[in-house]
């Protein structure tokens, strides 16, 4: 079904009754899922209620998270390139083919690149914002990522790393 339908196995197995289950309510009957935690399953429950309808919502997702991950990554970019081959590097991006794909596909893997791209953008804007804050909105994003994916949690050592190696100091 995920190759005809441009969507994740899991979606219909276990993604939509868990978002059912949470727009009624029932936070503590969720299947348990051994791959991937809840978080996607809140997100769909809430994006859902807007579309009404939970597979359009899976799009929506993976389409706004596809838009965030390029904006994001222009950013992040900007940080360590010149801003014209930051800008190369977000159109190569958009124009690859697997890129294309996942930013249609009903799933986590959007999300979960866009909330990626979040977070070392906060770790790597120490200069923008006061260090503790960045680092400290690093940690929630973090949280969050985990949340859509366990593998969310290189982050962590990430994090701990561009502490400890570049003192809050970005050129």
């Amino acid at each position: 079904i995920g190759e005809t339908r441009s969507v994740e196995n899991d979606f219909f197995a276990w993604y939509v009754p868990n978002a059912e289950k949470i727009t009624q309510g029932d936070f503590f009957g969720l299947k348990e899922y051994r791959y991937n935690p809840p978080g996607y399953a809140v997100v769909l429950a809430l994006v859902g209620a807007l579309t009404l309808d939970l597979f359009v919502a899976g799009k929506v997702i993976s389409l706004l998270a596809a838009a965030l991950a390029l904006l994001t990554l222009y950013f992040l970019l900007q940080k360590i390139f010149p801003p014209d081959l930051a800008c190369w590097a977000v159109l190569a991006t958009a124009i690859n083919p697997w890129f294309i794909h996942s930013s249609y596909y009903v799933g986590t893997d959007m999300l979960f690149m866009a909330l990626s791209c979040l977070t070392l953008l906060a770790l790597l804007s120490s200069r923008t914002w006061r260090y503790g804050s960045s680092v400290t909105l690093a940690g929630v994003l973090t949280g969050l990522t985990w949340l859509i994916r366990y593998n969310g949690l290189f982050l962590v050592p990430t994090g701990i790393l561009a502490v400890y190696f570049l003192g809050g100091e970005i050129t």
